[in-house]
């Protein structure tokens, strides 16, 4: 049997903790490394339904993509607070916590890669260096036939099971950047534009930044945090179940939130 520090070491083989933000909070976050595990959940969120879900599949471990723990601001751990109650109920049902955040964005086979590869782009490479050869969050590919941009936004809602997206632009869809989650930040946008893209695909997209892509001449199109994101749990599953021969099984995840279609709908 497994022990949490073998899907640890697994998990940092593939995408290395030095390769996350600064900011960031990543790798083991919960748990004794010695303690032995048979079943793995893994999820994009660390929400109560998916620790009750672990709870259920009697899973040892959760590796998710986004940190249950930010910044250094917890002092208390009771259960006055809805990180507190979570932290204890992992704790108490002796499920261990690893999170891949921004390693997990910038590596290879990882949330952009896996999003660039569901466009069926071509030509796949990253958006931009960082500092010293730190591959950027984001990559670029080619569509192989070009297509108008109202069409690619509907082509991107259907690829990631979208009821609607929102989009700015005209003209036609060719060379396309990506960067999931909440990459629509000015800087990101201008690399797209001078590495010669015409469409930006990301999430949380704000009214001027939108205003902003325009007036730059790119398309931008806002596919949300969740959709641009939600499959990397797979991902992560199945190169653990390859990688280390161990029961993973996918978080039940919907996105938080829901589309107004003229009539209600509770799904």
């Amino acid at each position: 049997m497994h022990t949490v520090s073998d899907i640890c070491l697994a998990m940092e083989r593939k995408w290395p903790i030095e390769t996350a933000e600064a900011w960031d909070n990543v790798g083991l976050l919960i748990g004794k490394r010695s303690a032995k595990v048979s079943n793995v959940l893994c999820a994009l969120d660390v929400t109560d339904a998916v620790i009750e879900q672990a709870i259920e599949v009697r899973a040892q471990m959760i590796v998710a993509h986004h940190s249950l723990i930010h910044g250094n601001g917890v002092t208390k751990i009771n259960d006055d607070t809805r990180l507190g109650k979570a932290i204890l109920n992992l704790a108490e049902n002796g499920i261990a916590l690893y999170v891949a955040h921004t390693n997990l964005d910038s590596g290879l086979g990882g949330t952009n890669d896996c999003l660039a590869i569901k466009l069926a782009l071509t030509n796949i490479a990253p958006l931009v260096l960082g500092d010293g050869d730190k591959p950027f969050t984001g990559r670029m590919g080619r569509l192989e036939t070009p297509m108008p941009i109202s069409d690619f936004a509907g082509y991107a809602a259907k690829i990631l099971a979208l009821p609607a997206v929102n989009y700015v632009g005209s003209g036609m869809v060719s060379n396309v950047a990506v960067c999931s989650g909440g990459g629509a930040a000015s800087g990101f946008l201008k690399r797209a534009v001078a590495a010669g893209c015409d469409t930006y695909v990301t999430g949380d997209v704000k009214y001027h930044t939108a205003h902003e892509a325009a007036e730059m001449g790119l398309n931008i199109i806002d596919a949300t945090h969740f959709g641009t994101e939600i499959f990397v749990a797979e991902a992560v599953c199945n190169y653990l179940a390859k990688e280390l021969k161990i029961n993973v099984t996918i978080a039940n995840e919907k996105n938080i939130f829901k589309v107004w279609k003229g009539q209600t709908n509770e799904n």
